[in-house]
């Protein structure tokens, strides 16, 4: 794990200032990389030059305690020396004695960086704090700590603060259950913990930096997974325990405590059955706000799954940090400490692939999101219509849509200034894109639906933790009849009506600029939505899922609307899509076919896949197709029936000889003058010619001659092919190994103010940006050139 950074470093000094502007008992000199302490305070060995991270930790603490601790710093001291037996000894961080008692102890303190800084379990606890309290039998508190700098600058003391007595022994007081408190005491008090309450000095901290994050995340992961449980079933009740989180912080009054917390009667935690409890009750409740309003019973968070012990645990590592307010001051940290958890806790099942960020990032920027809101934030629509309404009617954990908000977000805010020049543009974007709120917008905006319900809750904490956006996604059936999925949410933006111009008899919502999405591929659907298809769909008779969401995704967007898609690549080619493709054509303009490698999607699958970027048709657009295909459709159709009828009545009334045959050339030739169905091989008038006739006639597509005519008659826009080879990354179930990215080139700025290259945006710094160039190779560059939409 990372050390602190010379940022780091100086916010510590500059705190240590604050505690002590005269350097009466610390001062931390980061450039020459040295510490002073006050005479006052007890060394064993002198003090001064440092390597490493732990003096300077040591350094704010000991200024801590002196300050706002209120320890006399006669009473402090450091490196004593405590011998076991004749070759093993330590030097203890810090010791605190008992007032005008500098022979009895009354906290043994022991420092680490916050790169090597544990929890209760960490093994050291024994060796290093309970080995020389044995030697210190009135020693009250042991002590683990350390502090870490949050994104914000500000330090933060943790600790494993520990109540001791003579008796106590490690293996006791892990039998125990490990028992402590994560606050160090002031002026000799004892070790209890004040409950964290909104409003008071005990409130949730709001900052977190990348170090900590990661921590939590592999503290969580290495305890949960693995073993006989399901890694699903762990995913959703990991994901449960957020949303609670989530909820309680956003209900609980200032001055009352959150319920999302361990409890404890002076350093003893309460039971573990009590805080399992309390928190299942809040899980109720935040169901019922965020999932389904109209339940009439929530599965409780019980032990089914995990022990009352390991939920309390849960709740214990999670407790102190806000996941609601830290996102806003710790970037996209928290963000992608939970798209971590989802990376390695969900395992992917037959037709159902997470898309990787750098593919959501990839077409995001090909539907120019940014630059179409700003157009709607200039235009003079209605305030409600004033940014583009995006949604993806099978959303998974949300990767689309938090990349859809955060694209917006980062075009918009920096081009604030020069688009707010007028009053009424300034105020839309007060309204919509407050400076400490950026992602306001997004609530009214961003659409999902989810059929799981463990992604949908998993979508909704996934939109919170990078700054909201959440209040639009359901949990429902993509599939399912537009006016049912309205009805259950209260939804009127998915409200079907009939389709305004009659050119589709089906009914539509309209109601969206933008659908981005990866469907599910070939899944068996449910037995009542299957039921109600043929009400819904033209495509009802398809058995691929995928073909289904295009029509979806056909009734959800506005005339002009921008679709990005993930598809299989058989759906380009195969005579099963046929009639999938011949809809796309027929409603939509296409604009762009991205093929990706055949690893995009792996370790999970090695379906290889291509992104579509279409637009929907306007309705002279889609009437001027159907009036085409269908004449021709018709006149085919007439044709077809015809030779099939001539060749049978000949072959089937025994007139076999070729003279026979011959005879009757004319009359099949004229039958099929309107059907290109080859030449034919055999001579005319033999016994297999007819026979021949009959196979060709009965192989011919009606549908594809009538699509090939009717794009001679009105032709059909230009599209862009682009093959891509490496997409930044390559997965094994294992790890995520970077590679050369071929979709688009994205920058941050390194320690020192140098441009790095990103190849994979995964776990990237919340800085990172796309660049494009004119004459550039990679695929964003060259479909930008293109200019897509219109």
């Amino acid at each position: 794990m990372p050390g602190f950074t010379r940022d780091n470093l100086d916010a510590l000094a500059s705190a240590i200032r604050e505690l002590d502007p005269s350097s009466q008992y610390v001062s931390l000199d980061v450039e020459a990389r040295q510490v002073r302490y006050a005479r006052a305070i007890k060394q064993h060995e002198a003090i001064c030059d440092y390597v490493g991270d732990e003096e300077p930790v040591r350094a704010y603490f000991v200024a801590w305690l002196c300050t706002r601790g209120s320890y006399p710093p006669e009473a402090i001291e450091l490196e004593r020396r405590y011998d076991f037996g004749r070759e093993s000894h330590l030097e203890l961080d810090i010791r605190i004695s008992r007032p005008g008692h500098p022979d009895s102890a009354y906290a043994l303190i022991e420092m680490k960086p916050p790169s090597g800084f544990g929890d209760e379990a960490d093994g050291r606890i024994n060796g290093q704090l309970f080995a020389p309290g044995g030697q210190e039998p009135e020693t009250r508190i042991l002590s683990l700590a350390t502090v870490a700098v949050g994104s914000d600058g500000e330090p933060a003391i943790k600790t494993v603060t520990i109540g001791y007595e003579p008796t106590l022994t490690y293996d006791k007081w892990t039998e125990a259950g490990r028992p402590h408190v994560d606050d160090f005491p002031i002026n000799y008090d004892e070790p209890t913990q004040e409950p964290l309450s909104p409003g008071t000095s005990r409130d949730l901290r709001v900052s977190a930096d990348r170090a900590e994050l990661e921590r939590l995340r592999k503290q969580l992961h290495d305890r949960l997974w693995g073993g006989t449980r399901d890694d699903n079933q762990i995913y959703s009740w990991l994901v449960r325990f957020l949303l609670t989180k989530i909820h309680d912080e956003k209900v609980t009054n200032n001055g009352e405590p959150y319920q999302f917390q361990v409890f404890h009667q002076g350093s003893r935690k309460e039971p573990a059955a009590h805080t399992l409890s309390r928190v299942s009750n809040r899980y109720a409740e935040a169901y019922r706000r965020y999932i389904r309003p109209d339940a009439n019973y929530v599965d409780p968070l019980d032990e089914s799954l995990f022990s009352a012990q390991e939920a309390q645990w849960v709740v214990e590592l999670l407790q102190g940090i806000s996941l609601t307010v830290a996102g806003s001051h710790s970037g996209d940290l928290l963000g992608s400490f939970f798209e971590g958890i989802t990376r390695e806790g969900f395992k992917q099942s037959k037709g159902l692939f997470f898309t990787h960020y750098n593919i959501a990032v990839f077409m995001l920027e090909i539907l120019d999101v940014g630059r179409l809101a700003e157009t709607k934030l200039s235009s003079a629509a209605h305030p409600n219509d004033r940014l583009p309404y995006i949604i993806d009617p099978s959303c998974g954990s949300g990767t689309f849509l938090r990349t859809a908000m955060r694209a917006i977000t980062r075009h918009i805010q920096p081009r604030s200034s020069t688009l707010g020049r007028n009053t009424d543009v300034r105020e839309q974007l007060a309204l919509r894109f407050p400076s400490d709120s950026p992602n306001t917008w997004a609530k009214d905006f961003i659409y999902g639906i989810e059929k799981r319900e463990d992604l949908a809750i998993s979508t909704k904490v996934n939109m919170v933790l990078h700054r909201d956006g959440h209040t639009h996604v359901f949990n429902d059936d993509g599939l399912a009849p537009l006016d049912a999925i309205a009805t259950r949410h209260g939804e009127e933006k998915l409200r079907a009506h009939a389709d305004p111009d009659q050119s589709y008899d089906k009914p539509v919502a309209e109601t969206f600029d933008v659908v981005v999405t990866n469907p599910p591929f070939s899944i068996t659907l449910d037995a009542n939505v299957k039921a109600q298809l043929s009400a819904a769909f033209r495509l009802a008779s398809d058995r691929n899922s995928e073909n289904l969401f295009l029509e979806r995704w056909y009734q959800l967007l506005k005339p002009g609307g921008r679709l990005g898609a993930v598809l299989p690549e058989s759906f380009y080619s195969t005579s099963e899509n046929l009639k999938a493709r011949l809809f796309l054509f027929e409603r939509f303009n296409v604009r762009a076919i991205v093929t990706l490698p055949s690893h995009a999607f792996q370790p999970w699958t090695p379906t290889r896949t291509s992104l579509l970027f279409a637009q929907k048709k306007t309705a002279q657009e889609e009437l001027l197709w159907t009036e085409a295909f269908d004449k021709h459709y018709g006149t085919l159709s007439a044709a077809q029936a015809s030779a099939i009828a001539s060749a049978k009545a000949i072959i089937k009334s025994g007139r076999r000889t070729p003279q026979q045959l011959a005879s009757h050339q004319e009359i099949i030739e004229r039958s099929l003058l309107e059907l290109p169905v080859g030449q034919v091989r055999t001579p005319v008038g033999s016994v297999g010619w007819a026979e021949e006739v009959l196979a060709a006639v009965d192989s011919f597509s009606t549908e594809s001659e009538a699509f090939r005519r009717t794009l001679n008659d009105i032709g059909i826009p230009d599209y862009t092919g682009v093959i891509v080879s490496e997409v930044g990354y390559r997965r094994t179930k294992r790890a995520e190994n970077e590679r050369r990215n071929d979709l688009f080139r994205a920058v941050a700025e390194g320690d020192l103010g140098e441009v790095v290259v990103l190849r994979n945006l995964n776990g990237a710094p919340d800085s990172w940006r796309i660049e494009t160039s004119e004459g550039a190779d990679d695929a964003l560059s060259v479909l930008r050139a293109e200019q897509l939409w219109h």
